[in-house]
């Protein structure tokens, strides 16, 4: 079994900012892909496109802080 072993200096603030990447990745990939299904949508019934309003629900729905990770 190969692994992968990521470390981080969780006192340096650019390390904690690349952790808290990296432990919201999932989410990320998830909420995108949330983000496109529902501009696939838009594109295949008419409706209205999606709001920066929705982009920030669907995010937060996936518990993504963006502050936090910028």
């Amino acid at each position: 079994m190969t692994k992968a072993i990521l470390k981080f200096d969780l006192s340096d603030p650019d390390d904690l900012t690349d952790f808290r990447c990296m432990s919201k990745a999932r989410d990320m990939a998830i909420a995108l892909w949330d983000i496109d299904q529902r501009l696939r949508s838009t594109d295949k019934h008419g409706q209205a496109p999606i709001t920066r309003e929705e982009f920030y629900e669907i995010v937060k729905g996936r518990g993504i802080d963006l502050d936090e990770l910028s």
